[in-house]
């Protein structure tokens, strides 16, 4: 059997999943293959990048003459002409169109199963009129179901129209997401896709969209190598090397971009903020501005992308914080368990339905009267005592490559 994932980058959250589950597919003897728009890495095994065929002499003239009379846009033209002054706290809005077709390529052609991951920018909805193919479609976020946002900061106009997007406020486009929808019911409606969620929450917020049309939901949590997110036991070496203190307890935050206001780097400023400077540092993974050097109790180490060295930065802290307002399966959280360290999260998304307060972590709520800052004063205060191997015995049982390889692929079979 032969599968592609299809995923618009090989960089990000959704492609470091949908890469592991690659691996994990390969491991267990399945001809895996993955296709990206944008490729940067020569390190993942079967990988191709979307090649456009040439254009023939008559088309290319048409394309040139119509490009230069604005008959012809890309995607980004129209992105940036529909999202032209969104604000800046809200994140992507994805237009369901694109400037490929992947069914030109030789590999669509020669593979048994399509797994879609995040394929904003990468897969018109036009596509499922002319795949014949079976469909898995793994959700990293909320965006085949919605108008266009990724996360809905719980609106839940999805269900019915989305009209009037609260995230397009400030554009002159505010009710396209209306139509956009329709426009992925379309192409939806008639079709039986397999989905795959990450989490219950994920699988609630699908139920209650249009889109499932007779297709099957099914559960399986992401994994991660567990040869490399593990203890190294290696706390003062590491501490060392990063300049962290070997003295104090340590709250590590992880995000792309630090920045991202879903993601709650505010929240953890107003902790620092609140609580007792002396006995405890935040530090923070990620690209950011310079709002975090602001902060004297803050230390930012910046973009760590090396796996082995981001594990070993899991095993040297005393905690991870995970402050989102709303999530999927982050995998931060995945990764951090695998490493035996605890985890403390808000209460949201796939978060509560791994994080269990007392044994691998503490769940807080920052709209009721447990905030971050209660959460942290206890863990500091050692009101609950974490075992860390045992923390890491469960989340290898959870996240195991093997047992999510030969999940997917009992998809696989059924559908060929």
């Amino acid at each position: 059997m032969k599968v592609l994932h299809i995923n618009t980058s090989d960089t990000g959250g959704a492609a470091n999943a949908a890469i592991r589950l690659h691996l994990a597919l390969l491991e267990n003897g399945v001809d895996s293959h993955m296709l990206f728009a944008n490729k940067t890495r020569d390190d993942v095994p079967n990988s191709h990048k979307f090649e456009k065929g040439k254009l023939g002499i008559l088309e290319n003239i048409w394309y040139r003459i119509n490009r230069k009379l604005g008959r012809v846009k890309t995607y980004w033209e129209k992105h940036k002409k529909i999202t032209a002054g969104q604000s800046q706290e809200v994140e992507l809005f994805s237009l369901p169109y694109s400037d490929y077709d992947i069914t030109e390529m030789d590999i669509y052609n020669k593979v048994d199963v399509i797994n879609l991951h995040w394929i904003s920018g990468f897969l018109d909805y036009n596509f499922f009129s002319k795949n014949r193919k079976p469909i898995v479609w793994t959700l990293h976020d909320m965006n085949p179901f919605t108008g266009g946002c990724h996360y809905s900061y719980g609106c839940d106009r999805f269900v019915d129209s989305c009209n009037s997007c609260p995230q397009l406020i400030g554009t002159n486009r505010i009710t396209i997401s209306k139509t956009f929808l329709k426009y992925k019911k379309k192409y939806l409606s008639n079709i039986n896709v397999s989905w795959v969620v990450l989490c219950e929450w994920m699988s609630v917020n699908l139920e209650k969209s249009s889109m499932v049309q007779g297709g099957s939901i099914s559960k399986i949590y992401n994994s991660v190598n567990q040869q490399v997110f593990k203890d190294y036991g290696e706390v003062e070496k590491t501490r060392a090397k990063y300049n962290l203190p070997l003295n104090k307890k340590i709250f590590l935050f992880v995000s792309e971009n630090v920045d991202n206001k879903r993601k709650g780097i505010d929240i953890i400023l107003d902790c620092a903020r609140k609580l007792n400077q002396d006995s405890f540092v935040f530090c923070a993974i990620g690209k950011s501005n310079e709002i975090l050097n602001e902060h004297q109790n803050i230390i930012s180490l910046g973009s760590i992308n090396e796996e082995e060295a981001l594990a070993k930065l899991y095993g040297a802290v005393d905690a991870v914080i995970i402050p989102s307002r709303e999530d999927n399966l982050p995998n931060v959280m995945v990764e951090a368990l695998s490493c035996g360290t605890p985890v403390i999260a808000q209460s949201r998304g796939g978060l509560t339905e791994i994080i269990d307060t007392g044994v691998n972590g503490l769940l807080f709520d920052n709209e009721t009267e447990y905030h971050l800052v209660d959460a942290c004063q206890d863990f500091l205060m050692n009101k609950f005592s974490f075992n860390n191997s045992q923390i890491a015995e469960m989340a290898g049982e959870k996240f195991s490559p093997k047992l999510q390889s030969k999940a997917y692929l009992d998809i696989y079979k059924s559908l060929v």
